[in-house]
């Protein structure tokens, strides 16, 4: 991005997009979610398009303590295996290990995950 224009002050712009609220249940909504089953698939949403800021550029002016997130690039030493177990003692670990280091806590616990695959 050369010489990029400041939105809200950082480099880049706003962008449109789309975010799914809960619909209501009297609109055909439910309250009941059971996930990660092909239920989140065929619910119905209250789909609204908002304009974001897009910060491709700008990740490192975001902190944790200032902001609420933090953009992390960090990327596993070793294949993700397809067993469950296997995935919460090897990525689990790797993943607190990194946080620790990240944020300086002495305790990190994780207690989910989900993993997405390219199909491409």
């Amino acid at each position: 991005m050369a010489a990029a224009e400041l939105v809200n002050g950082f480099p880049g712009k706003k962008v449109e997009a789309a975010f799914n609220y809960f619909l209501d249940e009297s609109l055909g909504g439910s309250r009941v979610l059971y996930s990660p089953t092909a239920s989140l698939y065929r619910r119905k949403y209250d789909e609204n398009f908002i304009q974001v800021q897009d910060i491709r550029g700008a990740e490192d002016n975001f902190d944790l303590d200032i902001q609420g997130f933090q953009i992390c690039k960090h990327g596993c030493t070793e294949e993700i295996p397809e067993d469950e177990s296997a995935i919460k003692s090897a990525i689990y670990a790797e993943t607190a290990e990194f946080l620790k280091k990240m944020y300086v806590k002495l305790f990190v616990g994780l207690i989910s995950h989900s993993v997405s695959c390219c199909l491409g």
